[in-house]
């Protein structure tokens, strides 16, 4: 593949290397010759992607003890999840289930109970090697923030480990290169402290460094969501600070030297309550948006980021102002909406809208998960399939 050239721009390049006609054959009779040849051989035709007309929603896929799911994601087990505590009394999980298993609901697998745990909560999740697991803790009453560190076979109980002091309202953990990111927003008072990214070394065991954790600085306030770019990056959307117009970006750290390597300013984006973001098979990202009411500057966008060349695209989902969730397969991406109980549909090629779908009258549609057999979406106290029909 040429310097500079995406891989959309390499496929017909290679393609027409392929093509070159055959010449000096025949007797010069032959239709579409060339200097008396035969036609070129232009291979197989591409199969063209015709997007599905309609969704279809299975209902009872799983049931949960939970009313709101945190967070959702796949390991070498299936699925992992996390619940978080709805109310005095009740307890905080993180559970498991095999996406692939015909019987319905799906059998659910409590992994790890952590009991009542007052006015902290659990979120995001991550796997570490060797079957261990974290899961993100803040305390809305003040403690420390940090994160539960356990192994998946329940054979030891949760280690919680506090952030270093300042680091506090974690998003997203992501594992690279043996090392785990974790970003914080560093609310405090009514306002945002400079935003940081927290850096772990991983060792070959599962456990974590903790006696030398770094830091490194967001370029703008309030990081939430990453993802993994490639090998050597990974991304951190950068969501801002309340209000009319809050200034946001996106972060392309290097694993290797735990810095910001390059920044795509992205404007005024609302997304302070929570930022989802997913990268595309060829390199794109998209973001969503997250905002307390349908008035917000900027409600209901989904951004699609060329990172190449930092173009940015705007797309509108309807009615909709706070996206739980985002994944993206070769052909399809989904936006769902917490507040409306919808799922959108886009087609990835053209970015077209094909269709929202409701998965839940209650509203609250929480993360999703893409499977062999569709979208896992949780809903209310459950999860739900969405696929094409």
């Amino acid at each position: 593949m040429a310097a500079g050239m995406t891989r959309r721009e390499a496929i017909p390049a290679i393609a027409a290397l392929f093509a070159l006609p055959i010449i000096g054959c025949g007797d010069g009779t032959q239709d579409g010759g060339i200097d008396g040849g035969v036609g070129p051989d232009t291979g197989p035709t591409p199969d063209v992607f015709i997007p599905p007309t309609d969704f279809s929603v299975e209902a009872g896929v799983a049931n949960l003890s939970c009313t709101f799911l945190a967070d959702i994601d796949t390991y070498a087990d299936g699925i992992l999840g996390s619940c978080p505590q709805d109310g005095a009394g009740e307890s905080s999980e993180v559970f498991s289930l095999n996406p692939q298993a015909t019987e319905r609901p799906i059998p659910v697998d409590v992994l790890r109970s952590f009991g009542d745990l007052g006015t902290r909560t659990i979120s995001h999740l991550t796997v570490l090697p060797d079957g261990m697991a974290v899961v993100v803790s803040d305390d809305w009453g003040g403690g420390e923030s940090g994160l539960y560190h356990f192994p998946l076979d329940g054979s030891e109980e949760p280690t919680f480990i506090p952030f270093p002091p300042g680091h506090t309202f974690a998003g997203g953990p992501i594992v690279a290169q043996n090392k785990l990111f974790i970003p914080t927003a560093n609310f405090e008072d009514s306002f945002y402290n400079p935003g940081t990214v927290l850096v772990y070394g991983i060792h070959p065991n599962g456990t974590l460094g903790t006696l030398n954790v770094r830091f490194l600085t967001t370029t703008a306030l309030n990081p939430t969501g990453t993802a993994k770019l490639d090998d050597d990056h990974i991304l951190v959307l950068n969501s801002g600070d309340f209000g009319a117009n809050p200034s946001a970006s996106l972060d392309i750290i290097n694993i290797w030297t735990e810095v910001v390597e390059r920044s795509i300013p992205l404007g005024n984006l609302t997304a302070q309550v929570g930022g989802e973001l997913t990268v595309t098979a060829d390199g794109r990202v998209i973001i969503g948006t997250a905002a307390f009411d349908s008035s917000a500057p900027h409600a209901g966008q989904v951004l699609v980021v060329d990172i190449e060349n930092s173009e940015i695209t705007t797309l509108q989902t309807e009615g909709a102002f706070f996206h739980s969730s985002i994944k993206a397969d070769e052909n399809l991406f989904y936006v769902t909406d917490f507040n409306t109980g919808q799922v959108f549909v886009f087609n990835l090629h053209d970015l077209a809208f094909l269709q929202s779908v409701q998965v839940t009258t209650e509203g609250s549609a929480g993360p999703s998960e893409l499977t062999a057999s569709g979208l896992l979406q949780a809903i209310p106290n459950g999860l739900v399939l969405v696929s094409p029909s």
